[in-house]
């Protein structure tokens, strides 16, 4: 037996053929190259990239440091008494820049409100600051309202549905029959917030013409002696409101500006199905807002 015999040198098999001619013909071609080019960029990047590691903040417990810092700030801003900068005291906890945001975070019931959100609304009310609470479960109303009310504050309460809620009538933020852009805004915002369910596109012909002639009854609305959505909603269940709106706006009566925001109901005139359509897409915007539990709180 010879040497080649006893060491014998490995042969190439029919796979690794293959695998080195695709090899080839990979480098060979334009798109081997850019392989090899985006690799060799890849690993210059991160081997001598930006050191950054693109922390937007850092977080850590507050030392005796930070709470001296924040009782100077704190102190300072109690002293100077502006909106844009509010110190709040929860306890024995205080909160500079209360004005920017505030999280408390626990679990359920491990005492957030009764320990922070509770003494902070508490603080709020002894310097005198408006003050916007939104209670979910109502047990914050009992708390802090007697309270608010004897210190001065005038306090309305908005709770849709239940017996000691106030009146918010949305139809109060537009000023006359005339205030285009108020009404155009608030019939967007209702239209939005009532049909996100809908079938209809944000796009869709009857959306659209749906929310102008929300904004068009509104200002209509405006003109009566109950202008709330109430009104509203009676207003467009009239028959033949196209002729309606025409023959108002041939008197005095109907200013020309809302005159004008009927326009596309209007040259609908004639279409039933169309007008039928378009009614009916303001139409749910205003059952909501009309229903037996809910009209006592809008209108």
């Amino acid at each position: 037996m010879n040497s080649r015999d006893r060491y014998p040198y490995p042969s190439a098999s029919p796979q690794s053929n293959v695998i080195s001619q695709g090899i080839q013909t990979i480098a060979d071609s334009g798109m081997g190259i850019l392989l090899i080019g985006v690799l060799i960029l890849w690993i210059g990047i991160a081997c001598f990239g930006t050191k950054r590691k693109g922390k937007l903040s850092t977080g850590r417990f507050a030392g005796w440091r930070e709470r001296r810092s924040a009782i100077t700030t704190a102190n300072r801003q109690t002293k100077q008494r502006q909106l844009a900068k509010v110190a709040l005291k929860a306890g024995n906890l205080v909160i500079p820049n209360a004005q920017q945001s505030i999280v408390v975070a626990g679990a359920p019931d491990s005492g957030k409100t009764f320990s922070i959100i509770d003494p902070a609304v508490r603080s709020a009310i002894a310097q005198g600051f408006p003050i916007i609470l939104y209670d979910f479960k109502g047990a914050q109303l009992a708390t802090h309202v007697a309270w608010a009310a004897s210190q001065g504050y005038q306090v309305d309460i908005f709770a849709p549905g239940q017996p000691y809620t106030g009146i918010c009538n949305p139809l109060d933020f537009i000023t006359s029959e005339t205030d285009v852009l108020m009404a155009a805004q608030l019939a967007y915002v209702l239209q939005r917030n009532t049909q996100r369910d809908s079938g209809y596109r944000e796009n869709d012909f009857f959306s659209s013409a749906g929310t102008n002639l929300v904004e068009a009854v509104m200002l209509l609305t405006k003109l009566t002696p109950y202008p709330d959505l109430l009104m509203s909603s009676k207003l467009l269940n009239l028959t033949d409101l196209p002729e309606r709106v025409r023959a108002a706006g041939q008197t005095d009566w109907l200013p020309e500006w809302t005159l004008d925001t009927f326009s596309q109901l209007l040259a609908s005139q004639g279409a039933e199905k169309q007008i039928a359509g378009i009614v009916a897409t303001a139409q749910r915007t205003f059952k909501s807002f009309t229903g037996k539990d809910l009209v006592s709180s809008f209108c």
